[in-house]
């Protein structure tokens, strides 16, 4: 069973997580997988998580892999040679996350952002989307722009977007009324935020342009496909 997957930018490699046992060996819970994108061989697997693994993403230079698992374990990959590097643990469970050339940040269950070096295990920013929203959602998710001045950070459950910058001071917050956000991303120039939107009465999914443009136009909503 797949839970979730990512390609390096350099377009050499795919990183795999999931359930790989069968169903009474529980010990392949955490495993990641890494294979050779073009020709699909196996190159490594990496063994450290101990629950599932809910979200991996590659470094925007692809040096490092980035991992999170239910128990709150984070851990960056030298995937080739399978080291790790575990970081602080979070009392809560991990939930999402996003990296970005110089940076990355995660999302907990708790509502707590946390924007991590690299280099360094403890977290050098932090904000409680709780505290920010006044609402509890269970899985914040979190997308960051390409250039990385864009963070945006959804209460998937209440159609909330918060946009912060990269020292994590807020530049906006929107909401969309009745709909639930299923997934999100800036497009390449960063001037738009794509959102993926379910009406939970109406079972619609559509694209939905929110993000407001640099001279702060909000963008009509785009419907592309319904199911």
């Amino acid at each position: 069973m797949v839970y979730t997957v990512d390609v390096s930018p350099d377009n050499k490699y795919l990183a795999v997580a999931g359930w790989f046992g069968k169903d009474d060996e529980a010990e392949d819970l955490g495993d990641i997988r890494i294979y050779d994108y073009k020709t699909g061989f196996l190159k490594n697997q990496l063994k450290f998580h101990e629950d599932v693994v809910k979200s991996l993403k590659f470094s925007d230079d692809s040096n490092w892999l980035i991992s999170g698992d239910a128990s709150g374990f984070i851990i960056k990959w030298d995937y080739l040679l399978g080291a790790p590097f575990l970081y602080d643990r979070m009392a809560f469970g991990f939930s999402n996350l996003d990296t970005h050339l110089e940076y990355f940040v995660t999302t907990h269950e708790d509502g707590m952002i946390y924007k991590w070096d690299y280099n360094k295990t403890k977290p050098v920013k932090k904000i409680n989307f709780f505290q920010k929203t006044k609402e509890r959602v269970v899985t914040p998710e979190v997308t960051i722009s390409k250039g990385g001045e864009h963070i945006a950070i959804s209460g998937k459950e209440i159609g909330m977007v918060l946009i912060f910058d990269e020292k994590f001071s807020m530049q906006d917050y929107f909401f969309i009324d009745n709909f639930q956000i299923i997934d999100m991303a800036f497009s390449p120039s960063g001037n738009r935020l794509l959102l993926g939107l379910k009406n939970p009465g109406k079972k619609i999914l559509q694209w939905f342009s929110s993000c407001k443009e640099r001279n702060g136009q909000i963008l009509p909503p785009i419907k592309i496909t319904t199911t």
